[in-house]
């Protein structure tokens, strides 16, 4: 039987943490599943899923904690296997509006009004092309519950104001 492990880090920005933690990994008798990784404000941060024989979980452990004596924050958890209940729909949902405080929280509070689960949530802010200014994008990996129709979520995602647009697609494919 394999145990998964979420491991969270971050670290003043630097050449070899992925090789640290990837080393880490394979010492500690693991595998490396899936990750996301990022430089942020100088630092690199990420979150990392890495698996092992339950009879070598906990020296897998050890050895990613360890790497907070080469300069890293890092915590590391058990995974767990439970599963959003019910027949959900998975949704890729662009948002793009002039940059402003407090985006983020107007949007994921429309999306938990509606009973939308948040999967993944990636954000940027860039150059507007035209007109100046500045353009904040995201990209969400939502699930929606059966009862939510993607038209009643994009009307409600645009009472957020008329400079944001909003796309939502139906991602083909994925099981429910």
């Amino acid at each position: 039987m394999r145990r998964s492990l979420v491991v969270t880090f971050t670290g003043l920005d630097r050449p070899g943490i992925v090789e640290q933690l990837a080393k880490a990994v394979v010492d500690g008798g693991g595998n490396w599943e899936g990750s996301r990784m990022t430089r942020l404000a100088g630092y690199f941060a990420g979150v990392l899923q890495a698996s092992a024989p339950s009879l070598v979980a906990d020296r897998l452990a050890g050895e990613l904690n360890a790497l907070s004596r080469e300069g890293l924050t890092v915590r590391v958890e058990v995974g767990s296997d439970a599963q959003a209940v019910g027949d959900r729909e998975r949704m890729r949902l662009d948002v793009t509006g002039a940059e402003r405080s407090g985006i983020v929280r107007a949007v994921s509070a429309v999306l938990v009004a509606h009973g939308v689960n948040i999967l993944e949530l990636v954000t940027r802010v860039e150059h507007a092309p035209m007109g100046g200014g500045e353009l904040f994008i995201a990209t969400l990996e939502i699930e929606c519950p059966p009862e939510v129709g993607e038209d009643q979520l994009v009307a409600a995602l645009e009472e957020l104001g008329d400079d944001v647009t909003i796309d939502l697609d139906i991602v083909e494919g994925q099981d429910r």
